[in-house]
């Protein structure tokens, strides 16, 4: 009985939401987080509109407009989110509830999410493809989280050729970064050595130089560590 009269409630609290752009009802999807996931890109409905103010709706009698959490969430290498003011009031048309957000006007390029009875729903405002092209057409992202990211992306879109171009970019940009954060760790190492002159950093120092050489073999930094190797003193003798 508990778990019959549990179901009904469930069913009662589910809802389905539309963004309304004109004559056009746009249904939120369900989503496993309130996560901007690039790797679900393509499964996520999304709409470039003609009018900016954002308007909603939802169509179910269990609707219950004190548990709505609408934000707006950034598409970014950072997810920054900006909760949003809702007022909620029935339709003229029966079984519906009107969703207004006041004037905000709300650019394209971001995810427009809500979280409502422990469910998240999510919606891209803008045509996807371009946003993530705009996103990775950006010279000054983190190298690491470019990265990161953009083999997301290029998993919700395997064949567009654009994101496998920005894919093999940041990558290079990525294993550059890697070696230069490593390389610079073997220098600090060195500069440790020359200062005290331990005998233990010698062993650390080429474990480190040769564990580089295993991961990056082509790397233009190999010739500055095979320098520091050089001027090693011979484990033989130590």
């Amino acid at each position: 009985m508990r778990l019959l009269f549990a179901i009904m409630i469930a069913t009662l609290l589910q809802a389905d939401f539309y963004l309304l752009d004109d004559d056009d009802r746009i249904r939120m999807q369900e989503v496993e987080s309130g996560e901007v996931d690039l790797s679900t890109f393509s499964k996520i409905p999304a709409v470039e509109r003609e009018n900016r103010v954002l308007k909603a709706m939802s169509d179910e009698e269990g609707f219950n407009h004190k548990h709505l959490d609408f934000r707006l969430a950034t598409i970014a290498m950072s997810q920054e989110n900006t909760t949003l003011d809702q007022y909620s009031t029935k339709s003229a048309i029966t079984g519906e509830f009107d969703i207004d957000f006041g004037d905000i006007s709300v650019k394209d390029g971001v995810m427009l999410q809500l979280y409502y009875h422990g469910k998240w729903y999510a919606l891209i405002l803008g045509e996807p493809l371009k946003i993530l092209h705009d996103l990775f057409s950006n010279t000054d992202l983190d190298t690491i989280k470019a990265y990161q990211h953009v083999v997301k992306a290029r998993a919700a879109y395997p064949d567009d050729i654009r994101l496998i171009l920005y894919e093999k970019k940041w990558r290079k940009a990525y294993l550059y970064s890697m070696q230069s954060e490593k390389s610079k760790q073997i220098k600090y190492t060195y500069e440790l050595y020359l200062e005290d002159q331990q005998d233990f950093l010698v062993k650390q120092l080429r474990d480190e130089i040769e564990a580089f050489d295993r991961e990056f073999p082509n790397s233009s930094f190999h010739k500055e560590l095979l320098k520091i190797e050089r001027e090693l003193p011979d484990p033989s003798v130590l």
